[in-house]
């Protein structure tokens, strides 16, 4: 039939191109960011990487949003792999339903910027783990920045080694991994040298330091050439550490730290306390304490939790035995019982030395300040910074230092 009306023309053109772009439209696959016609871990690692600012080459983001709240994230990454292992169904927006799986004719119009995704590799089989000890050299460390977007990948985590079941970013594998149908599963624990924590900074300098939050983790290396090596790890300023190998000589040679300015005067501190705990070897030199400056470093007050080894506090005088003599004992003040030391280098050093060692506990530190203030050994002196961390003189052979938390307020 020969249409002559031009308006009619018009209209049936305008007909057949809506037509066609409705056949294109429910050709597409929510979910299939990727437009390969069908739904796999590629299109979640596709939507991770869009999420983090990666800009894949192949992307098409109207296919992206599956949860249907308007933006593109990461739980759209976690539905579309949960979709791919079966764990959910189609994927709906309204009334619209999608299908899982690609129509078996496709009409749509190629990409010519597009650029092909290799399939992705088979995921493993849940098999069961009996969680007996296990070798972890060789597996690296879990970290909360990296995108595992395969199935059958190891990490350690805490010394324990997971495998991941499918697509994970960002979860935690101590706290996913507690059902069959979680993201990772535990392999069992470490039988030999392992990785504690996530551990985003590392770091071997002598100067190296790393900004987390109010505070500053500081490697701090001091002790010039008579240091050995040491290298320092960090999930956040509050669960750090470091395995130092110092030679077995005198003197300090490092203090690794957990640094936070304070930068007040002691009257208008209304309450400072902090609490910790640690792991420490038994072999070596070493003191694990609080280091506080005031007054433009003129005085600086140490905080002995324990201590282990030939280390002493700084103090006026010594005993014919070469022990350091305090200025007072047993004061019980700021929650702890201390010997109490103090002497000059330069700048006045007072130091709280605890009467037996401990691994973890809270300290009054505005208590201990007090109390310096009543013996008239300082005035309304200024708080600059509050430091904790291992003040080490030997660890030969390389010993492991771990402070699991910290906190100070």
């Amino acid at each position: 039939m020969l249409v002559k009306n031009k308006n009619i023309r018009i209209i049936l053109i305008i007909i057949v191109l809506t037509i066609c772009s409705l056949i294109q439209l429910q050709a597409q696959i929510l979910g299939d960011v990727d437009r390969d016609n069908t739904i796999s871990i590629v299109d979640a690692l596709l939507v991770a990487q869009y999420y983090v600012d990666l800009n894949p080459a192949t992307f098409y983001a109207s296919e992206a949003d599956v949860d249907c709240n308007g933006g593109i994230d990461i739980v759209d990454a976690l539905l579309i792999a949960q979709n791919y292992v079966g764990l959910i169904g189609a994927f709906t927006c309204g009334s619209t339903q999608v299908p899982t799986s690609a129509p078996t004719t496709v009409v749509s119009t190629p990409d010519p910027t597009a650029v092909s995704t290799p399939a992705p590799t088979q995921l493993p089989d849940e098999t069961p783990v009996t969680g007996e000890p296990v070798s972890c050299a060789g597996y690296p460390g879990w970290n909360s920045g990296t995108i595992y977007s395969e199935g059958g990948q190891y990490v350690q985590y805490n010394c324990n080694l997971y495998r991941n079941n499918y697509f994970s970013f960002d979860q935690n594998p101590e706290e996913n991994s507690t059902s069959e149908y979680d993201t990772w599963v535990l392999i069992g624990p470490c039988n030999d040298d392992c990785f504690m924590g996530e551990g985003p900074w590392t770091a071997c300098g002598e100067w190296d330091n790393w900004e987390n939050g109010d505070y500053i983790l500081y490697n701090n290396i001091w002790g010039g050439d008579a240091a050995g090596t040491q290298c320092i790890w960090a999930n956040s300023y509050s669960n750090w550490g470091v395995t130092a190998d110092h030679p077995n000589t005198g003197g300090v040679k490092s203090y690794p730290n957990s640094s936070k300015d304070i930068n007040r005067t002691v009257s208008s501190i209304g309450s400072l306390r902090s609490s910790f705990n640690v792991t420490v070897p038994s072999s070596g030199s070493y003191a694990t304490t609080y280091d506080i400056w005031a007054n433009s470093h003129q005085y600086e007050i140490m905080i002995w939790m324990n201590y282990t080894g030939a280390v002493g506090p700084i103090a006026k005088a010594w005993n014919d035995d070469g022990d350091p003599i305090p200025e007072a004992t047993n004061q019980s003040v700021g929650g702890h019982t201390w010997n109490v030391y103090k002497g000059n280098i330069g700048f006045t050093v007072i130091s709280f030395v605890r009467t037996s060692n401990t691994n973890s506990g809270t300290v009054d530190i505005k208590a201990i300040l007090t109390f310096i203030q009543n013996q008239g050994w300082f005035g309304d002196v200024t708080i600059q910074e509050a430091q904790f961390g291992f003040e080490i003189t030997s660890s030969a052979g390389g010993l492991d230092f771990t402070c699991n938390s910290y906190s100070i307020d």
